[in-house]
C-alpha cells in the first residue's frame, strides 16, 4: 500500500482531533503574539493585538474548515497535479516578467543617476554645498529601495526569490523583516505593514517547529501534515483570506509535509535551500577531479538496489549514488560531466553559468534530488530535462516560501 493511500486513510480518522486541536491553537498563538509585543511601542501594540485577535478568530475559522479539507482529500490531489501543469504553462511567462522587470530595474536606476546630478547641480548654484554632498550620498540609496520593490512587485518570481531568500537565510526574522519591509513599500501602511511581518515570522517559526516532528509511522505523518496544514490554513484566514483561500493554503501546508518527507526519503536529506559552498564537480571522473580531496573521492558509492545489485545508466555504466556526495558544499545544477571546467554553454555542472543558477534558492536543493532521481529511474535524453520541472516544483512545495508568499500577499491586498 502506497504512503498516499495510508495518509488519505488516517486523513478522516485524525480530521476531527485536528479541527478542535487547531481551534485551541489559534486561541494560543494569538495571545502569545499580543502579550510578546506588549511593551515594544503604542503603534506596534495596536497592530500586535489586532493580529493577535486575527490569528484567535483564523485559529477557530481554520478549525472549523479543517475537517471539510482533510474529508475532500481526492479533490485537493486533483487540484495539487492541475496546479503543476498551470505552473508549467505559467513558466514561460514569469521567465519573461523576471526579465522585463529587472530591465525596468536597471533603467530606473540610470535614470536615478542623472536625476541625482541634476539636484546636485541645482543646490550648489543655490549655494547648498552640504546638502548637494548629502542627497549625493543618500539618494542613490533611496532611489536604489525604491526602485528594488518596484521591481520584486512586478515579477513573481523575483519577489519569490527575495521571499525565499529571507526566510532561509534570515529565519523567522529575515521572513518577517522581508514581509514587512515589502508590505509598507508596496501599501505605505505601517500597521498593515506589521501585521504581515508578524504572520510571515509566526509561519515561519511554526512550519519550522513542525519539520522536526517524528514522522517514523504513518499516524505519525499523518499529525505531522495536519499540523502543517493547520499551520498554513491560520496564517492565510490571519491575513483576511477567505474560506477558499485559507482551503487552498490548507492543502499546501500539507502538501509542504509530503513533500518534504518524500524528499528526505530519496536524497537522507533535509530541503534547506541554501547556495552551495563550492562550484560544480565532474561526477562522472571523481577520482579524477582536482577539486575533490582524494580521501574525499573515494568514498563515493556506486548506485545499488534494494538487493546490494548496481542500477546502471542507461547506457550501461555504473552510477555515483548521489547521497554518498555532500550536498551543500557542491553545485549539482547541471548535466554531469568528467569536464573540470566545462565552457559557458554547455550546460554541465562545472561551468560557470550552471554554478551562478545553483546559488538561487533551493535550486540545488532540486538538483540533487533531480540527479538521485534521474540515476535510481535510469533516465537518457530528453527525460532527464523533461523532469527538471517537476523536480523544482516538488522541492519548493517542500519549502515554507509559497505559505508565507501568499500570507504576505494576502494581507497587501487588504489596502484595496
Amino acid at each position: 500500500m502506497s504512503i498516499f493511500k495510508k495518509i488519505g486513510d488516517a486523513v478522516e480518522k485524525a480530521a476531527k482531533d485536528v479541527a478542535g486541536t487547531a481551534e485551541e491553537t489559534g486561541k494560543n498563538v494569538g495571545k502569545t503574539v499580543e502579550k510578546a509585543v506588549k511593551d515594544t511601542g503604542a503603534a506596534i501594540e495596536d497592530a500586535a493585538q489586532d493580529t493577535g485577535k486575527t490569528l484567535e478568530k483564523a485559529g477557530q475559522d481554520t478549525g472549523h474548515t479543517l475537517e471539510k479539507a482533510a474529508q475532500d482529500t481526492g479533490k485537493a490531489i486533483e487540484k495539487a497535479l492541475r496546479d503543476i501543469e498551470d505552473e508549467t504553462a505559467r513558466t514561460g511567462r514569469h521567465a519573461r516578467d523576471a526579465v522585463v522587470s529587472a530591465g525596468h530595474f536597471l533603467e530606473n536606476q540610470a535614470h536615478s543617476w542623472g536625476d541625482v546630478i541634476s539636484d546636485a547641480e541645482k543646490r550648489l548654484r543655490e549655494g547648498k554645498l552640504v546638502d548637494a554632498i548629502w542627497h549625493v550620498a543618500t539618494d542613490p540609496l533611496r532611489h536604489t529601495e525604491a526602485h528594488l520593490a518596484q521591481a520584486l512587485g512586478e515579477s513573481t518570481w523575483l519577489n519569490g526569490v527575495a521571499t525565499a531568500a529571507a526566510s532561509i537565510y534570515g529565519g523567522p526574522g529575515g521572513a518577517a523583516a522581508y514581509a514587512a519591509w515589502m508590505t509598507y513599500q508596496k501599501t505605505g501602511d505601517l500597521s498593515l505593514a506589521l501585521k504581515a511581518g508578524i504572520i510571515a515570522g509566526a509561519t515561519k517559526q511554526g512550519l519550522d517547529l513542525v519539520n522536526g516532528m517524528p514522522s517514523d509511522t504513518i499516524d505519525e505523518l499523518t499529525r505531522k501534515m495536519l499540523a502543517s496544514a493547520s499551520i498554513g490554513g491560520a496564517a492565510i484566514a490571519a491575513s483576511g483570506g477567505e474560506e477558499r483561500e485559507v482551503i487552498e493554503a490548507f492543502v499546501k501546508g500539507a502538501a509542504l509535509t509530503l513533500a518534504r518527507e518524500h524528499y528526505r526519503q530519496q536524497t537522507d536529506q533535509d530541503i534547506a535551500g541554501k547556495a552551495p559552498s563550492q562550484g560544480g564537480v565532474a561526477k562522472l571522473a571523481p577520482k579524477l577531479d582536482p577539486k575533490l580531496d582524494p580521501e574525499v573521492a573515494h568514498q563515493f558509492s556506486v548506485l545499488t538496489d534494494e538487493n546490494g545489485h548496481p542500477i546502471l545508466s542507461a547506457d550501461g555504466n555504473l552510477q555515483i549514488d548521489i547521497r554518498s556526495m555532500p550536498r551543500d558544499s557542491i553545485s549539482h545544477v547541471g548535466l554531469a560531466t568528467a569536464d573540470t571546467s566545462a565552457g559557458l554553454l554547455s550546460g554541465a555542472e562545472t561551468s560557470m553559468p550552471m554554478e551562478l543558477i545553483a546559488k538561487l534558492p533551493y535550486m540545488n536543493d532540486m538538483a540533487y534530488y533531480h540527479d538521485q532521481w534521474a540515476a535510481v529511474a535510469q533516465m537518457s535524453g530528453f527525460e532527464v530535462q523533461a523532469t527538471i520541472l517537476p523536480a523544482l516544483i516538488l522541492t519548493v512545495t517542500g519549502s515554507d516560501t509559497p505559505i508565507i508568499d501568499q500570507a504576505t500577499k494576502q494581507t497587501q491586498d487588504l489596502k484595496d
